[in-house]
C-alpha cells in the first residue's frame, strides 16, 4: 500500500525556514505551578535538536528526549503556561500534552485476545509432548513448513518486535534474539538492560514467536515461526498493562531507523482516540509526530509491518468510534463520528503493510478490521468460531513466558495454554491467542524470508512489499452481508445514540485485490521460490 485512499492532511513542517530570535525573548515567569506533565513539542526550520533543549530549559521544562532527526522533542513541566510559552519560541510548530494520547493493544483485553467470552479455557496448562508443530494450522495454511525446506531465513535479517517486550529466556526464541539490538523505549529514552526489555505482559512473546521461534534450536521442542533463522530484536514499546505512550512508539521507530532493521512488526494502536481526527489540532500533531518516526524507519529501508485492527471496521468507510477515549486509568467510551479526516495510526497511515486476519478455513476472522487502499495483505490470526477436528481450538499458537502459568495469565476467559516437555526435563509455555495482532506477524516473518533470499541483495524495500504481494494466493468475495450478526468484540451497543446501526461487513473487489484480504493471502513458499 503506498498511500492513504481518503483525503488527509498534515502540516507540512520540514520544509519552512524561520529565523529563531533569542531565547530569552520567550521566557517569562510561571503562571502558577500544576501536576507534572509530558509534552510533544514540534518543531523545524533553524531550529536543531540542540536549540529545542536549551529552548525547552529556558521556559522551564526538563527535556524528556529529543530526536533531532525527527524534528521532535518531548519535555516535562508543571507549569500551566508551559504549552503558551513554548509555542511562542520560533521555530516551535505546535506543543501538546501527551498524557491523554497513549497507545494500547487492539483489543478489550490487553493482550488482544479476541476470544468468544463464553469459551470456558483450562485453568491449568497440561503438559505435552515436546513437539508442537502439529498444532500449527497456521503455519500449514501459508506453506511456511515448505518454505523451510527451501529457506528458513537468514541471520542476516533482523526483525523488529515493537511491544511488550521478549521472554529471552524461552527456550523457542533465546537463540535468535539479538541482544546488542533490543533495547526498552518505555519513558522515551532507550535502555538497553534485558531486564529492561524483558516481556512482562506477554503479548510481544507471542508475537516474536509467530515470527522466529524455532524448534531446532530446542531439541525438537515446541513449535517453528514464519522465518526460524532470521534474528528478532526486542523493541520494548508497550508496558505491564499494555500502554504504548507516544514517547516509546517515536522512540522506538527511530531505533528502528537508526539500528537499520529490516523489518519492523508493529501490533497496536494508537489511544486514547481510535482515531485520529486531523482537524483537532492536538490530534493532528500527534499524528504527525507518530508517521514522521515511522517515515523516517522507512527511509532507512526498513519495512513497517502492521495489524489492521480487531473492529470489524471498514477502515475506508467509518462510521463511528465508541470505544474512545481508551487510557489509563480507564475514561467512559464516548460516542462520536469519524470523518474522512480521521485514521488509525498505524494501520492507516502511507507506506506500511496492513494485515487483516483469517481463521483456518480462509475467511475474514469475525473481528477483523478491512479496507480498500488500506488492506495490504492477509495472514492467519485465528477465529475461534471456525474450529477443525485436526484443530479443535482455532486460535494461534505461539511462545509465552514461562512465569505466566502460576501468573493468572492461562485460565477461564483468559488464554489456553500449553505446557510442553521434552523427555530430559525442559519445559517451555505457549498461548493460543487470536486477533489481527497475531495476523501481523506471519506478514512479517513471510517479508524476513523474501529478505533472506540470495538474489535480495538489489531488492528495495518497495520491491520487497511488492513481491509480498504478487507471491500471495488470491482470495475471492465471500457473500455479502459477511458475518450479519456479528460485530467487533469491542463494540458497545450502550454507547451508541439510539438509531444509529453499524453496518454488517461486505466485501468488495475482486480476487486480485479486494478490501477484505487486500492481495490475498501470504504465501511463504512462492515467497522464497
Amino acid at each position: 500500500m503506498s498511500g492513504l485512499s481518503r483525503q488527509w492532511f498534515a502540516p507540512a513542517v520540514f520544509g519552512i525556514a524561520l529565523v529563531v530570535a533569542p531565547l530569552a525573548v520567550a521566557v517569562a515567569t510561571p503562571v502558577h505551578n500544576v501536576p507534572s506533565r509530558n509534552y510533544l513539542v514540534l518543531y523545524s526550520g533553524s531550529m536543531d535538536g540542540q536549540r529545542a533543549q536549551a529552548a525547552i530549559g529556558a521556559v522551564g521544562g526538563s527535556v524528556v528526549a529529543v530526536h533531532a532527526q525527527l524534528g521532535i522533542a518531548f519535555a516535562r513541566s508543571g507549569d500551566a503556561s508551559f504549552t503558551s510559552r513554548m509555542s511562542r519560541i520560533p521555530g516551535v510548530v505546535r506543543v501538546t500534552p501527551t498524557d491523554r494520547h497513549v497507545m494500547r493493544l487492539p483489543s478489550g483485553d490487553r493482550l488482544q485476545n479476541a476470544s468468544d467470552p463464553s469459551e470456558d479455557t483450562p485453568t491449568t496448562p497440561e503438559p505435552e509432548a515436546g513437539s508442537l508443530t502439529a498444532r500449527q494450522w497456521d503455519m500449514k495454511q501459508i506453506q511456511a513448513v515448505d518454505a523451510h525446506r527451501v529457506n528458513p531465513g537468514s541471520e542476516k535479517v533482523l526483525v523488529g518486535v515493537l511491544d511488550t517486550g521478549i521472554d529471552y529466556t524461552h527456550p523457542n526464541l533465546a537463540p535468535n534474539i539479538d541482544f546488542g539490538n533490543s533495547v526498552s523505549c518505555v519513558g522515551g529514552t532507550p535502555n538497553t538492560s534485558p531486564s529492561a526489555w524483558n516481556d512482562d505482559n506477554g503479548h510481544g512473546t507471542h508475537v516474536a514467536g509467530t515470527i522466529a521461534a524455532s524448534s531446532e534450536h530446542a531439541d525438537g521442542l515446541g513449535i517453528d515461526g514464519v522465518a526460524p533463522g532470521v534474528r528478532v530484536a526486542a523493541v520494548k514499546t508497550g508496558d505491564i498493562n499494555g500502554d504504548f505512550f507516544l514517547e516509546a512508539v517515536v522512540c522506538a521507530f527511530t531505533w528502528a531507523g537508526d539500528h537499520r532493521f529490516n523489518v519492523t512488526n508493529n501490533s497496536y494502536y494508537s489511544d486514547p482516540w481510535l482515531y485520529h481526527c486531523l482537524d483537532d489540532p492536538d490530534q493532528n500533531a500527534i499524528w504527525v509526530a507518530e508517521t514522521r518516526a515511522l517515515n523516517y524507519a522507512a527511509s532507512k529501508g526498513v519495512v513497517n509491518v502492521v495489524s489492521a485492527g480487531n473492529f470489524n471496521d471498514d477502515l475506508a468507510n467509518p462510521t463511528f468510534d465508541v470505544v474512545s477515549p481508551n487510557s489509563t486509568p480507564p475514561s467512559p467510551a464516548k460516542y462520536r463520528d469519524v470523518s474522512e479526516n480521521c485514521f488509525v495510526f498505524p494501520s492507516m497511515a502511507p507506506g506500511v503493510v496492513n494485515v487483516s486476519s483469517v481463521g483456518q478455513t480462509a475467511l475474514k476472522s469475525y473481528y477483523s478490521s478491512y479496507g480498500t487502499g488500506f488492506v495490504t495483505v492477509t495472514a492467519p490470526g485465528g477465529d475461534a468460531r471456525v474450529k477443525t477436528t485436526e484443530n479443535p481450538d482455532g486460535r494461534i499458537l505461539s511462545t509465552y513466558p514461562a512465569r505466566f502459568q502460576t501468573a493468572g495469565k492461562c485460565g477461564p476467559t483468559r488464554n489456553a495454554c500449553i505446557s510442553a516437555c521434552t523427555t530430559d526435563g525442559k519445559c517451555a509455555l505457549y498461548a493460543w491467542l487470536q486477533g489481527t495482532s497475531m495476523s501481523g506477524p506471519h506478514a512479517a516473518g513471510v517479508v524476513a524470508l523474501i529478505q533472506s533470499r540470495r538474489d535480495n541483495g538489489a531488492m528495495s524495500s518497495s520491491q520487497v512489499i511488492e513481491r509480498l504481494k504478487s507471491t500471495a494466493t488470491q482470495l475471492t468475495c465471500p457473500p455479502n452481508p459477511y458475518n450479519p450478526t456479528v460485530f467487533s468484540p469491542n463494540y458497545s451497543a450502550s454507547a451508541v445514540p439510539p438509531g444509529v446501526e453499524r453496518h454488517p461487513a461486505h466485501c468488495e473487489g475482486t480476487p486480485t485485490y479486494n478490501n477484505f484480504y487486500g492481495y490475498g493471502l501470504v504465501n511463504a513458499l512462492r515467497a522464497v521460490s
